[in-house]
């Protein structure tokens, strides 16, 4: 692939929580025909989460609350509540039509296919 995928830092924009903003660690392959994008986001919910893809920038958010599982107390945490956000600027042979989510045991997988590369089609020269 001639272009590589880039983690483009966040906008300065005005914070809408006052809870930390956490880039969340990726890891992205490649296969012959999509990038696999492989990115840890513990504690997030299907619902609490936001991907967008437009103008070859893929945008991830999501809220986290952390909490107890039911009748258990809290003795020590290294999990805090927090705010996920990273954005990837994509290559050009990303088709975003046929992108795909899966959200399991706190990775989610983001499958990128390929654009259909045209075949090169040899052009005959007529003599006039």
């Amino acid at each position: 692939m001639n272009d590589q995928i880039e983690s483009v830092p966040m906008s300065a924009a005005e914070p809408v929580s006052t809870a930390p903003g956490v880039q969340p660690p990726a890891d992205i392959y490649e296969t012959r025909d999509s990038i696999v994008m492989l990115i840890d986001i513990a504690g997030a919910s299907e619902d609490g989460l936001n991907i967008t893809l437009h103008d070859r920038q893929l945008v991830l958010s999501a809220r986290v609350q952390m909490s107890s599982p039911e009748g258990y107390t809290l003795l020590y945490a290294e999990h805090q509540d927090g705010n996920y956000e990273r954005v990837f600027a994509l290559p050009e042979d990303v088709d975003g039509e046929r992108t795909s989510a899966v959200l399991k045991d706190g990775v989610l997988r983001l499958t990128l296919p390929k654009a259909a590369q045209a075949a090169l089609k040899k052009i005959p020269v007529k003599t006039a």
